[in-house]
């Protein structure tokens, strides 16, 4: 079936968006497969050494920076169950930031079952405070 005039125009017209789009606004995504995987018993070492296989925390944080780490906390479990990510890498992760010089950390996602209790089960709501304790501590 032939394309008629107005569909011709449609399809311009998109295409024409698409690649102004794509010049004003380009994307590197050079950087999105960049995977740090590390086995160790010891999760802060091991949260340390992923981020520096993938460039450091420099890399992403700097100086002065407000921060989101948005780990799993879908569901209100506690952390034995693993259907939460581990409040010691989210402390890791807190802790790395701010040794970047962030200026803020925000520790949030939106979870499943009842959002305060599910940040209270999985550990992360005492994970993610400010403090000398140690993430060891937390076991």
């Amino acid at each position: 079936m032939p394309m008629d005039r107005r569909d011709f125009l449609k399809v311009a017209a998109a295409a024409s968006f698409t690649l102004a789009a794509r010049w004003l606004f380009p994307l590197d995504i050079t950087g999105a497969a960049d995977v740090g995987v590390v086995r160790s018993t010891d999760v802060e070492a091991a949260v340390g050494k992923a981020v520096d296989l993938v460039g450091g925390i420099g890399r992403f944080v700097k100086p002065g920076d407000v921060v989101v780490v948005k780990p799993n906390i879908a569901f209100n479990s506690p952390p034995e169950y693993k259907a939460t990510t581990d409040p010691l890498v989210v402390r890791t992760m807190v802790h790395l930031c701010y040794q970047a010089r962030a200026a803020r950390v925000y520790v949030f996602d939106r979870p499943v079952s009842n959002p305060r209790l599910s940040y209270v089960t999985s550990g992360i709501e005492q994970a993610e405070k400010p403090g000398p304790r140690s993430c060891s501590s937390m076991r």
